[in-house]
């Protein structure tokens, strides 16, 4: 299942400044206005697009299938529109919050697989994508072969490295 957030991908962690209370004069970390914006208009697209898969859903007489239930891969790539560094940990984060509160996923502890998360140059149209599958492995699988830290799908087609295995040709149902 696939989503996407236009404009430029935004740090959670990174834009989040230090105000001052000032009937207490106490410091607290608040959000940006970038942030603030960015995260609404983040949640007001990918509820847009629950509804367009529900109402596909309603079509074939299916049952809804937000939230999604179970362990999940997922994998984020964030289209930026210049060559400055970034953190993909940090930039994680945002939107994936962002699928628990839009009702994509009942909690993030489901996510257990982050593969394929990547930073890519895109100038002339930023935004992050976001692909959702079940969680499943085939270590088995003579497609797998073993790198330092992880096992890589190398099947033709895989949308994504590890552990998502639908298009992975030597993959078959247990």
């Amino acid at each position: 299942m696939k989503f996407t957030i236009t404009g430029n991908p935004v740090s959670s962690k990174n834009s989040r400044p230090v105000f001052v209370n000032s009937a207490t004069g106490k410091r607290f970390v608040g959000k940006s206005t970038r942030l603030t914006e960015h995260t609404e208009s983040a949640l007001w697209e990918l509820k847009g697009q629950i509804g367009k898969i529900k109402k596909d859903h309603r079509k074939l007489n299916s049952d809804n299938p937000f939230p999604l239930s179970g362990d999940l891969t997922v994998c984020f790539r964030f289209y930026v529109p210049d060559k400055r560094k970034r953190d993909l940990v940090n930039l994680i984060q945002l939107p994936q919050d962002l699928l628990q509160e839009a009702g994509i996923i009942e909690d993030d502890s489901q996510i257990k697989s982050l593969d394929g998360s990547t930073i890519l140059l895109d100038r002339k149209n930023p935004r992050t994508e976001i692909y959702v599958e079940p969680y499943r492995t085939c270590f088995n699988c003579a497609h797998f072969r073993q790198t330092i830290d992880d096992y890589q799908c190398w099947g033709e087609g895989s949308p994504v490295s590890t552990h998502i295995v639908e298009n992975c040709p030597g993959w078959e149902e247990e």
